[in-house]
């Protein structure tokens, strides 16, 4: 007589076992179910008057919401996006992308102007949400516009009047005005901005905090100036922009790139700082500031341009990224700069420089900086093709001058999605924390003329598209019943052994193909959905410091596949079924002529 203890254990191992075959036959269908696209991967929106200059500072939280981008990215960035049309569009963190307007993104306008900069700044009323700094060089004028959760109200002429932030004025009808984020999170949430104001025959760098500031600034009024900090530019030199670029000397000062040129926006010239706040005179001997030349090149780090490369060198000063039209320059940092570091884009024989090049690269320049690795540099080509955008690791800048498109497998490049786009235009990183992957956001904003300052000035096929660079999130297993323990007098389970892994052939990139000035359509939004089994293998997925190569592997939009590769797994799952089954069944017999 068999124990009925022993009965029920042995239909316990046979459900079991029953569900473990059925896992097996179904891995081939889950393999094949994958989605060809993540949208926590990948997001795209589309319309016109988007992608001309994007915010890239480090905290954008603007609608106080806490969510970013990517698989597993705890960042709390938001998108902000403006164009020389007037319109500034803000994207919320976690938005699923789509053919604009987009629900639960909004807009807002400001004077159109050839020059517009847009910049997120650190909480200055004190609300738990960023703001953000918008000029037009036109205008004169700056705005400061609170963080909220919906900007399509904002009326930039009654800021103030309306609770929703305030106005700086300055000297209207210049090419030479512009306003940014200046300062930087070290502890005390300094909401440090530049505005750069012609005043009769120079310019003037004004270094203000906004902290706590809930009124208009005239900046052709003396009494705004208790808060301001003055740099001067040369005479008949007019500023054309300033952007942070970290500490070169470890002074402890916040290091500026500033660009200047003259009435007419010739002979432009860029200089390295390392003390604004404390001299007044940028031609000071002791200002501490760094001439960088380049001969004739009229987009010598202006825009978006120059940014913070980390220590490239290893020599324990921070170096800095310039761009310019045909490439991006490396000035490496040093506790006494040189008098001036000098660019040439085909013979590089200054030390202190290393140069790529790249035909129609250099109008945007971002960097990421990532714990325990080099920063993520990337640079945009509007005019290299459709455009294209280039991401590689900082340490790819060797001495003298190189190609980008000669780094090999330390370079990733992304193409425009679309003809004529000039897709590049803008590139910024978002996230806040180098222990987060890198999220990289580029814009292509359709523009029909070389300096666009209308709404008429852009087609309708103007994109912003965020690519997330990290390891795809490991799905949440579903919860699963626990069988009842059995009686501890049952038997020791027979050993088995264990079946062999089944072949995987590597998975293979996609390329999207190309469809001459279609509209482009949204994309798809995939839900996830939950599995216990492993996270499906995401071909498109960065995860080393060895990026792929650019003739290995072009990617057309960024599009990253998940679907699994599974030549010959069908065969195997079945294969592995059967042994399962098999080996079940014998044990039964086996358990069953025993008893007897």
């Amino acid at each position: 007589m068999v124990p009925s203890w022993l009965l029920a254990a042995n239909r316990r191992r046979s459900s079991a076992l029953a569900g473990l075959c059925v896992v097996a036959l179904a891995l081939p269908t889950l393999a094949n179910a994958a989605p060809e696209q993540s949208v926590e991967n990948e997001r795209t929106w589309v319309g016109t008057q988007i992608g001309s200059t994007i915010a890239k500072d480090r905290f954008c939280d603007v609608n106080g919401d806490g969510r970013g981008y990517g698989s597993t990215s705890t960042g709390k960035q938001d998108i902000v996006t403006a164009s020389p049309s007037g319109l500034v569009t803000v994207i919320p963190g976690g938005n699923p992308g789509g053919k604009m307007p987009v629900a639960g993104t909004s807009s807002f306008k400001i004077p159109a102007s050839p020059n517009v900069s847009v910049s997120c700044v650190l909480d200055v009323d004190h609300d738990g949400k960023d703001e953000i700094l918008v000029s037009s060089s036109t205008a004169g004028k700056a705005w400061l516009i609170y963080g909220r959760t919906d900007f399509s109200d904002v009326d930039y002429t009654k800021l103030s009047e309306k609770g929703q932030g305030f106005t700086i004025t300055g000297t209207p009808g210049t090419t030479h005005f512009s306003a940014v984020f200046a300062g930087k999170y070290d502890g005390d949430y300094r909401a440090d901005i530049v505005v750069l104001n012609p005043e009769g025959n120079r310019s003037v760098a004004h270094l203000m905090n906004l902290d706590g500031r809930l009124g208009d600034i005239d900046l052709n009024n003396p009494d705004h100036h208790e808060r301001t900090s003055k740099l001067y530019s040369p005479e008949g030199m007019f500023f054309d922009s300033i952007q942070l670029v970290g500490n070169v000397n470890r002074s402890g000062h916040t290091d500026y790139v500033l660009t200047a040129s003259d009435a007419n926006g010739k002979h432009p010239k860029a200089w390295l700082v390392t003390n604004i706040g404390t001299y007044s005179y940028l031609n000071d001997p002791f200002a501490g500031t760094a001439e960088i030349t380049l001969e004739e090149n009229s987009y010598l780090g202006k825009a978006t341009t120059a940014a913070n490369a980390g220590d490239v060198n290893g020599d324990g000063y921070e170096d800095t990224l310039i761009g310019f039209n045909g490439g991006v320059a490396l000035l490496y940092g040093a506790r006494t700069l040189p008098s001036t570091y000098t660019i040439n884009s085909t013979n590089q024989t200054d030390p202190n420089v290393a140069v790529l090049t790249g035909a129609g690269s250099g109008w945007s320049v971002a960097s990421f900086a990532r714990e325990g690795k080099p920063h993520l540099v990337a640079v945009g080509a509007p005019y290299a093709g459709d455009g294209e955008v280039y991401y590689f690791p900082a340490t790819a800048f060797t001495a003298g001058s190189h190609p980008i498109s000669g780094l090999g497998d330390q370079v990733t490049t992304i193409k425009a999605k679309q003809p004529g786009t000039r897709f590049g235009i803008s590139v910024a990183f978002s996230g806040s924390f180098p222990t987060e992957p890198p999220i990289l956001v580029a814009g292509a904003d359709n523009a029909t003329k070389q300096t666009p300052a209308s709404a008429a000035d852009f087609g309708p096929n103007a994109y912003i598209q965020v690519m997330y660079l990290g390891p795809a999130a490991t799905p949440t297993p579903a919860p699963t019943e626990t069988a009842p323990a059995a009686p501890t007098q049952e038997p020791t389970a027979e050993p088995t052994q264990a079946p062999t892994a089944a072949p995987t052939q590597e998975p293979t990139a996609i390329a999207i193909p190309q469809e001459p000035r279609t509209p482009l359509s949204p994309l798809p939004v995939v839900p996830a959905k939950p599995s216990p089994l492993p996270a499906p293998v995401d071909a498109g997925v960065l995860v080393t410091d060895k990026l792929p190569s650019a003739n290995a592997k072009v990617k057309t939009g960024a599009v990253h596949s998940s679907k699994l590769a599974i030549t010959g797994l069908d065969a195997a799952s079945g294969l592995v079924a059967l042994a399962l089954l098999a080996t079940g069944a014998g044990a039964l017999v086996l358990r069953s002529r025993r008893s007897a």
